[in-house]
């Protein structure tokens, strides 16, 4: 997936059509991403320590996690329900946890 740099936040291809759109008038793109959006980035090379949303429609960019990241999305989706962290972030569970290791709605409905 690719995603934008603008004003200190991620954004999808989207929502940087229309950001574009919009600063058309004003802006050109002058290599500062506090002044014009800048990419696209290819988002499965950009490892972060938290999943990256769109800082606009929140739409989730399915990059990599450093292990800090990792450590974070396994204990927020053991108290959380986040269906796409835990379709996408599947790989960090090497086998499936125990049900009574799992609140009612959590991370167990990703296992089969």
């Amino acid at each position: 997936m690719e995603g934008y740099i603008f004003e200190a936040a991620f954004w999808c291809q989207e929502c940087t059509t229309e950001i574009k759109l919009d600063l058309e008038p004003i802006a050109e793109d002058d290599r500062d991403s506090s002044v014009w959006p800048q990419g696209p980035y290819d988002m499965a090379r950009e490892e972060s320590d938290s999943p990256d949303h769109c800082d606009r429609c929140q739409k989730f960019l399915e990059n990599p996690l450093t292990s800090d990241g990792e450590a974070y999305v396994k204990e927020a989706l053991l108290t959380q329900d986040i269906p796409e962290w835990g379709e996408f972030y599947s790989y960090l569970w090497e086998s499936k946890p125990s049900s009574d290791e799992l609140p009612e709605g959590s991370l167990g409905q990703y296992y089969s």
